[in-house]
């Protein structure tokens, strides 16, 4: 019986150090999304997440090459994707000397 009383214990006890973590993960969980929807129309990335994978291809229809040298010459290094297919966009433009 003993050892019942203490694997119930145990039992007791993981459950509450699990009931313990579950709220402050929840509220972590809860304050993110608030501020995700008030980034998401804001939302900045580097010029390699910019230009990684298929990314450069889907977002801009251009090379990541392409995309690479038109964010580094514009001398950021956060853009939101509206603000980088701007500075894409007119990069590509320009006439070559």
């Amino acid at each position: 019986m003993a050892d019942t009383t203490n694997s119930g214990g145990n039992d007791t006890k993981d459950n509450k150090s699990s009931k313990n973590q579950t709220p402050p993960e929840t509220q972590k969980q809860a304050t993110s999304k608030g501020s995700d929807q008030a980034k998401s129309a804001e939302a900045t990335y580097d010029i390699a997440s910019l230009t990684e994978g298929k990314t450069a291809w889907t977002q801009f229809n251009y090379a990541p090459e392409l995309v690479t040298a038109a964010l580094k010459k514009n001398g950021k290094e956060q853009y939101t994707v509206a603000e980088a297919k701007e500075i894409v966009e007119a990069f590509a433009k320009k006439e070559v000397q």
